[in-house]
């Protein structure tokens, strides 16, 4: 039987730490002769764990696709072989078998569950990570400090990192406040006035439009305060108008605005498309109490009937147990799965090390350039300046080590939130209202097909491996 050996490190740092790629090698080799494999080709890659597109990773895949002969691939563990869901997915569609020295899984749904669910832990893993550092993003958010690019009227101060009033474009913006506070002028003549007021100091800038006038004009930026992720921050950049005015031009836009009717929430509202057509489903109210579903016929005439909420309410509760497991294979599933919570310690152990060694070597230099200073070998102004530099770095260092060890105390929630959804999904779903029902569904279903009176769902990841393990009754064999 042939093979193709795969060896990965993520950083230079990670293979000198006692990930390396001559170990890999080696119990690789030791591994495919045991189970009675020749490997025909071994392909390695010393990249970064967040980028799918890896160059050995790709030759292997085309090497896999033109030999047929391959029947497996052999790897050290699951997270050198596969960090995210687009190597996972690729893997999984060449129909061979992934081998792994360290773990093993059967040749099953629980097989491919249990692989599938590291992988979602790896991938969760590396987003956890990219969460912590945008974390920084938000402690400057609040201390009042906007954490992106500045809007038009103000700019990036690029020494002192804050927001700056534009003194050539921050008066356009006052202007425009003040005109359209008088209710007597649309959005379509303010752009055409400013543009036409304006254009020696729009220094190339695209003009201004409707759109992006009733952006401006309702951006609390522009007082003194802004949004970010759904809240209201003081800022401390210095407002291109006042509280008042403001308020003014939002009670104008109040004025303007019709009443928005109230929206009913259909249960499955959303959740399928047209098994005839592909077109979306939508729903509607008749003689004020009955609710159907039909196609929205949006890519022409389409002849599939309407069909009755009661109709599909039990199809969606079958949908729902269709993921339902028992305790004991809860408990089994996160016994195997806590494994890869320990790989992943040791991987944060040794980068900590690695940090930490950084952290003290630049303190050596600190103290080494105070001594220097004292003696005299170096003035005041180098001796601050080469201090200033190594203090910086020291502090990206801290910054990232807090990251990891952040990261590191929630990696086993998800997996923990999917399997105990898993045992009691049918019971907290019927006790849901229908706008929660349909956030339920939502949470388990990427679509559903209805065709004609049936419904065919296309599960999430993982649960469309658990849903394989729940119909097929195949668990830890």
């Amino acid at each position: 039987m042939k093979a193709v050996l795969y060896a990965r490190v993520s950083s230079k740092e990670q293979e000198k730490e006692g990930y390396s790629i001559p170990a890999q090698i080696k119990h690789c080799r030791e591994y495919a002769d045991k189970k009675g494999y020749q490997i025909v080709s071994e392909y390695i890659d010393v990249e970064s764990a967040k980028r799918a597109g890896r160059t050995n990773f790709n030759r292997m895949i085309k090497h896999i696709r033109s030999d047929k002969n391959i029947q497996a691939i052999i790897c050290h563990k699951v997270d050198r072989l596969c960090r995210n869901f687009r190597d996972y997915v690729t893997v999984d569609e060449l129909n061979i078998k992934p081998m792994f020295v360290e773990e093993e899984f059967p040749d099953n749904a629980a097989g491919k569950l249990t692989f599938g669910m590291k992988v979602l832990l790896a991938k969760h893993y590396i987003d956890n990570l990219s969460d912590e550092t945008k974390k920084g993003l938000n402690e400057k958010v609040e201390q009042g400090i906007w954490a992106s690019r500045a809007p038009i009227g103000y700019q990036n101060n690029k020494t002192t990192h804050m927001i700056d009033i534009d003194p050539a474009l921050a008066p356009v913006i006052t202007k425009a406040f003040e005109l359209y506070s008088t209710a007597g002028i649309s959005l379509r003549e303010l752009a055409k006035r400013l543009n036409a007021e304006f254009a020696h100091v729009m220094n190339g800038r695209s003009k201004f439009s409707k759109t992006h006038l009733e952006r401006i004009l309702k951006n609390p930026f522009y007082h003194g305060w802004f949004r970010w992720k759904g809240h209201l921050y003081r800022g401390s950049h210095e407002p291109a108008v006042t509280k008042e005015l403001f308020d003014r031009v939002q009670s104008i836009f109040e004025m303007k605005n019709k009443p928005k009717t109230h929206r009913h929430e259909f249960a499955f509202g959303g959740l399928m498309t047209c098994g005839k057509c592909g077109c979306a489903i939508t729903a509607e109210i008749h003689k004020a109490k009955y609710i159907y579903y039909h196609c929205t016929g949006s890519k022409g005439a389409c002849d599939s009937a309407y069909i009755r909420e009661q109709q599909l309410e039990p199809q969606f509760q079958q949908i729902v147990e269709g993921i339902s497991i028992d305790r004991e294979t809860a408990e089994w599933l996160l016994t195997v799965l806590k494994s890869s919570h320990d790989e992943e310690k040791e991987y944060h152990k040794s980068e900590t090390r690695r940090l930490h060694r950084e952290y003290a070597r630049l303190q050596g230099l600190i103290d080494k350039a105070y001594e220097d200073y004292l003696s005299g070998v170096t003035d005041r102004a180098f001796w601050q300046d080469i201090t200033a530099k190594w203090r910086n770095r020291q502090t990206t260092l801290q910054a990232r080590m807090d990251r990891l060890n952040r990261a590191n105390r929630s990696y086993l929630e998800n997996a923990s939130r999917i399997i105990e959804l898993a045992q009691s999904a049918g019971r907290l779903y019927v006790k849901q209202p229908a706008a929660e029902k349909r956030k339920f569904l939502g949470v388990l279903l990427s679509n559903c097909i209805l065709d004609g009176v049936m419904l065919y769902p296309t599960y999430r990841r993982p649960f469309d491996l658990i849903a394989e393990g729940v119909k097929t009754e195949k668990w830890g064999g």
